[in-house]
């Protein structure tokens, strides 16, 4: 009864994460007095695991081919 009483939202977050955790994260990450990231020149989103990082970086790679013949390369293992 305590926990239904507070009606606590338990929606998904939207697709990019929680944007007070991801504007915290950057300013962890360049430094609150960061050039780039103060000028808007930096992006960021949060993902759900380290495998959804590399999924979502691999797709941003090869959307705006950044890579020569959209090859990524990764050690073997791959952990």
């Amino acid at each position: 009864k305590k926990i239904l009483d507070q009606d606590l939202n338990k929606e998904y977050l939207g697709i990019s994460g929680l944007p007070a955790f991801v504007k915290l994260s950057l300013e962890f990450a360049y430094g609150i007095n960061s050039v780039p990231l103060k000028e808007g020149r930096v992006a960021g989103v949060q993902t759900l695991s380290g495998t959804g990082a590399c999924r979502l970086a691999g797709e941003f790679l090869n959307r705006f081919s950044l890579s020569k013949n959209n090859a990524i390369y990764q050690p073997n293992p791959t952990w």
